[in-house]
C-alpha cells in the first residue's frame, strides 16, 4: 500500500471514529426529571448528560402530544449541555397534567427511531402521540395489537410531584420501568426509592404555641431524614384556612 493510500485510509478511520463519537454523544442525552405544574410557566422538563462529552442540543426537539418545540428556539440561541450537567428547560407550554407522552428528538425527523434520543410517556397506556417510535427504537416497551393499545406508562403525578427517572443512566433501552412519581429536585440528582420518602414524609410538627395573637403564634417543624428538605411548596391546614410555607417563611424553606 502506498504512503498517499495509507494517509487517505488513516482519514476515513478518523472520520469514522468521530462520527461514531458524535452519535454516542448524541444518544447518552437522556430525560431525567418533568414536572407538569399546571400552567405554561410552570412546567419543566430536565435532561441530563451522564457521558463524557458536552453536547450541543440546539437542534434537538421535544415534541408532546404532537406538539413540536426546537431546543433552541425555547432557550433563544445555542444550548449546551456539559458532562455531568442537569439542564431545565421551560417549554413555555402547559404539560398535560393527566397524560402525555414527551419525546427528545435529535432533528425533526419525530417518526424516526434512529431521531429519538429518549422518551416517556404517563398517565395512559393508549398511544397519544410518538409511543410507537419509542419501541421501536427500544426506549419503551408495550404494543398495539386487535386488542387495542398496551404501552407501559408512569403514572400520572400528584399535586406538587414530578416524574423522575430512577434506574441507571447507562442504560439506554427499555426505561419505562424506572421512572417514578416523587420529589422534585429541579437542576439536582433524583431522589428515589428510600431517599424520596424520606425527604418528602418525614417532617414533623413537634411543638404548637398559640398565644392568642397572630404575632405570637408559632409551629415548630422538625426534619428527623438525613436529607435536606424544600418546604417552599408544603401547606399548613388549620380550620380550613390553608398557607404555603414559602409564602410566609423568609429566606430558604
Amino acid at each position: 500500500m502506498s504512503h498517499s493510500s495509507r494517509n487517505f485510509l488513516f482519514i476515513l478511520l478518523a472520520l469514522a471514529a468521530l462520527t461514531v463519537s458524535k452519535a454516542q454523544a448524541q444518544d447518552q442525552i437522556v430525560i431525567s426529571e418533568v414536572f407538569y405544574g399546571g400552567s405554561a410557566q410552570e412546567d419543566w422538563i430536565e435532561l441530563y448528560n451522564p457521558g463524557a462529552e458536552a453536547v450541543d442540543l440546539t437542534n434537538y426537539w421535544f415534541c408532546t402530544r404532537f406538539q413540536y418545540l426546537r431546543l433552541g428556539q425555547i432557550e433563544g440561541g445555542n444550548v449546551t449541555i456539559e458532562p455531568g450537567e442537569y439542564l431545565v428547560i421551560f417549554p413555555g407550554l402547559n404539560l398535560d397534567d393527566s397524560a402525555a407522552d414527551i419525546g427528545l428528538y435529535s432533528t425533526n425527523a419525530f417518526s424516526s427511531a434512529n431521531a429519538m434520543v429518549d422518551f416517556l410517556q404517563y398517565g395512559t397506556g393508549q398511544d397519544v402521540g410518538r409511543v410507537d417510535v419509542a419501541v421501536t427504537a427500544g426506549l419503551w416497551t408495550g404494543a398495539s395489537d386487535i386488542y387495542g393499545d398496551n404501552f407501559d406508562f408512569v403514572a400520572t403525578a400528584a399535586e406538587d410531584q414530578s416524574v423522575s427517572y430512577c434506574g441507571d443512566f447507562a442504560t439506554a433501552e427499555n426505561r419505562s420501568s424506572e421512572f417514578r412519581n416523587g420529589v422534585r429536585t429541579r437542576g439536582a440528582a433524583n431522589r428515589c426509592g428510600e431517599e424520596a420518602a424520606a425527604t418528602d414524609g418525614d417532617i414533623r410538627i413537634v411543638e404548637v404555641v398559640y398565644g392568642g395573637a397572630a404575632e405570637a403564634d408559632w409551629i415548630e417543624l422538625v426534619n428527623f431524614s438525613e436529607f435536606a428538605v424544600d418546604l417552599a411548596e408544603f401547606r399548613f391546614c388549620s380550620e380550613r384556612t390553608y398557607v404555603r410555607l414559602g409564602d410566609v417563611i423568609e429566606g430558604s424553606t
